[in-house]
């Protein structure tokens, strides 16, 4: 968590998630599709009312990752 410090959006550990005043973001599952790639399955949880479930495109260049895609698989 101390990667996150000096952010301006306030990331909290999910055992901290306040249902109605917080947004979770999870990953479900991740496969690695190439030594640069990696597709990964998540989404968020802000309460009982919305949701959705997620699949992203993560690629490694430059010494980071980044999303380079993103398909909605279900909201709600």
């Amino acid at each position: 968590m101390a990667r996150f410090e000096g952010q301006p959006t306030l990331v909290k550990k999910a055992s901290e998630f306040n249902q109605g005043l917080d947004l979770l973001f999870r990953v479900d599952s991740m496969s690695q599709l190439t030594a640069t790639q990696v597709e990964v399955y998540g989404g968020y949880y802000e309460g009982f009312l919305s949701a959705s479930g997620e699949t992203y495109l993560v690629e490694y260049a430059n010494g980071r990752w980044t999303v380079n895609a993103r398909k909605l698989r279900w909201i709600s």
